[in-house]
């Protein structure tokens, strides 16, 4: 990744892909086998907790020190690993959309803004990637049922695994009918 919302997915990825190849382990042995560091290794894990794809398991004490706490997949947060990534059993989100139209705003000239909203709320799968959202906004002109234009601008943002986060863009087309 070039920036740092594809760094830190790159990394989950690294350290999700040694969990699944090593099975459950400390973080500072996570931290070895990734070669991330421990504070990078400590922030991951602490997200991927919070959103339930990892779980802590039972400390392990040793000689000396405090014990060790393994981190594991957890199976009911993650119910697929593949090339695709994780998913999990369930996921769902809203999209939703409203445009209106002004006839005649100006003589010949038809207005039709419009909006456009969606959010993945829970989970992960081929269509919702939970903390997701999008927001789209433009306004679409026709002047004498011939010329026609649109622009519209689109925001992605949100979402732990959000590839489309930087993505916004502004759109322009215009056109002719005869």
């Amino acid at each position: 990744g070039s920036n740092q919302g594809g760094m830190r997915q790159y990394n989950e990825r690294v350290l999700l892909q040694a969990i699944r190849l090593h099975g459950s382990r400390p973080k500072a042995e996570l931290a070895r086998l990734t070669h991330l560091s421990t504070q990078t290794v400590s922030l991951i894990v602490d997200r991927l907790l919070e959103e339930g794809l990892l779980l802590k398991q039972e400390a392990v004490r040793g000689k000396v020190g405090q014990p060790s706490v393994p981190i594991a997949l957890n199976p009911q947060g993650a119910q697929a690993c593949n090339e695709h990534g994780f998913y999990t059993e369930y996921s769902y989100g809203y999209r939703a959309a409203a445009s209106l139209h002004y006839a005649d705003v100006w003589p010949g000239l038809d207005l039709s803004p419009n909006l456009a909203l969606a959010q993945d709320v829970q989970g992960y799968g081929p269509q919702f990637n939970q903390g997701s959202k999008a927001l789209g906004i433009g306004l679409s002109a026709e002047f004498q049922h011939s010329y026609h234009a649109s622009l519209s601008y689109n925001s992605f943002f949100g979402g732990a695994y959000n590839p489309r986060r930087d993505r916004d863009f502004l759109a322009l087309s215009l056109g002719l009918s005869f």
